[in-house]
């Protein structure tokens, strides 16, 4: 079986070759296809090579892409994701805890710098910051739930990547940015009180980017 990542580096390399017109039709299928979440990865990239081949061996005939796959690419796209197998549970629930866990080393990793540049320990209240990460967590699916579906709805207009879209994702970010920022200074400490030093929350944020990047490859070699 040829693993997800040669799939996706051989589709990103051959799809080149299209011309302007067949490029944009293929590229609007791959973005609805591939936005749509829990289904397996595995089988997701192997239609869309198979799809991409079927359209540079008719390419070369003189055919374009509405000749190969119809004027409704969309309904196509529709067929082709309700035909594609289900993630499985252990590699969706790897994929979340990916995300969750490289958001969230960043934010920590970033907030261990700025401690380590004061100088002193910080004192951090147990309830409160478990609270705190669980209001970034659902955050964090919430923007990824998000993008996905702005994507896929932008999928087949006539300009993909519109300012609209952008924006949209831009503000959304703000808001959650602010949400965190808001909710840090609103909700009064609670919880056992810990004082850690100015490394401990750089390596908890290291520790946790690191675990993203472990689950990351795991799911690569299922």
């Amino acid at each position: 079986m040829v693993k997800i990542n040669t799939l996706i580096k051989q589709n990103n390399e051959r799809r080149k070759l299209l011309n302007e017109e067949n490029m944009a039709y293929y590229e609007n299928l791959l973005v609805y296809i591939r936005t749509s979440p829990f289904k397996d990865d595995q089988a997701t990239e192997e239609v869309l090579v198979e799809m991409l081949e079927h359209l540079l061996s008719a390419q070369q005939d003189g055919k374009t892409a509405e000749d190969v796959f119809g004027k409704a690419p969309k309904e196509l796209a529709d067929e082709i994701i309700a035909g594609l197998p289900n993630e499985k549970p252990a590699k969706t629930a790897a994929f979340m805890a990916e995300i969750i866990a490289q958001f969230l080393g960043v934010f920590i990793a970033i907030t261990g710098m700025v401690t380590i540049i004061d100088g002193e320990p910080k004192t951090i209240h147990i309830g409160s910051t478990l609270l705190l990460v669980a209001v970034q967590t659902v955050g964090i699916l919430l923007l990824i739930a998000f993008l996905l579906k702005l994507l896929k709805s932008d999928a087949f207009k006539q300009n993909p990547k519109s300012k609209k879209m952008i924006w949209s994702w831009a503000l959304a970010s703000g808001l959650f940015i602010l949400a965190v920022v808001v909710f840090s200074v609103w909700v009064e400490p609670f919880g056992p009180a810990m004082e850690v030093s100015e490394y401990t929350q750089l390596i908890v944020g290291v520790v946790l980017l690191l675990t993203a990047y472990g689950l990351k490859k795991w799911r690569e070699a299922k």
